[in-house]
This record gives structure tokens, sequence and C-alpha cells, in this order.
């Protein structure tokens, strides 16, 4: 009979874990509450009914951008909507996170870094101020999916 290892969590990444949506939270409640736009949304909403706003991406080989774009910002018609995309971003941008948590946690391991790294980063991730724009800026919102696969090719090019 084999026996099979699992991996448990630690209780401190086990309490890390836990902390990166309430981080999110406590530093961007403010995008579940507050009306606004910039001047490149406010673009965008003006032309929806024309279709106009989006052929830039696909001219510019970011199809899965304009994809984004096209479906998403589309749907919405006022300020107080973009609100579901700002959402949308937060959204992403804790996946995100979480995604860079384990995969920084197995670099971490093979490496032998310090283990205080792997927190410090998953905390300058989140308090990042790119991730402050990126989340705010609806403009921005597809920026989370760059950043994981971007991550996910990296680790592929580290473990090779």
């Amino acid at each position: 009979m084999t026996s099979i290892k699992t991996k448990t969590f630690s209780q401190f990444e086990l309490i890390a874990y836990c902390l990166i949506p309430v981080l999110f939270v406590a530093i961007y409640f403010r995008i579940f509450f507050t009306n606004y736009a910039y001047l490149d949304e406010i673009h965008q909403l003006w032309h929806n009914d024309d279709n106009s706003n989006f052929v830039m991406f696909h001219s510019q080989g970011r199809w899965l951008s304009g994809l984004l774009f096209e479906k998403l910002f589309s749907s919405i018609s006022t300020i107080n909507q973009l609100k579901l995309l700002r959402w949308f971003s937060f959204s992403g941008w804790v996946i995100a996170a979480f995604t860079w948590a384990i995969v920084f946690k197995k670099w971490v391991e093979l490496l032998n870094l310090a283990k205080e790294l792997w927190l410090l980063s998953v905390v300058y991730i989140v308090c990042c101020i790119s991730v402050c724009v990126y989340i705010g800026w609806v403009s921005c919102m597809e920026v989370f999916l760059a950043a994981i696969f971007g991550l996910f090719s990296t680790h592929i090019l580290f473990i090779n």
C-alpha cells in the first residue's frame, strides 16, 4: 500500500490567503459605491451606438481586449454602470493575487528564499499603485488577464 502525501497549508499560509480578499476590500472599497468616469471612458460610452470604440484593439493585435471591451462596455450606457466594470477588474485582480501567491510560493520553495518574501510580495501585489489604477480606471479593466498570462508563461519558463 502506498501512501499519498498531501500538502497542507500552514496556519500562517492559510491566514495569508484569507487576507488577500480582505486587503482588497479594505483598500478598494470605494469602487463599490462611487460613481465617476474618466474622459476616455466617457468617450467610449458616447460611441457605444456606432461601434467605433473597439476597432483600435483589433488593429493593434489585442483581440481579447477588443472582445472584452466590445461585450462589456457596449452593455452599459451610464456612468453609474461603470461600477460593474470596476467590479470585474477588482475580481480579476483578486484572482491574479491568488495566482501570484500560489506560483510565487513554489518559486520561494525552489530557490530557498526567505518565507517572509512570499508574504511581502503578496501584500505588494494588493497594494501596488498600478493595481489601483487598473481597478479604478475602467479603460484598463482587462490588464489583470495580461498579468496572469504573463505569470503563467514565466512560470513555465522558470520550471523548464
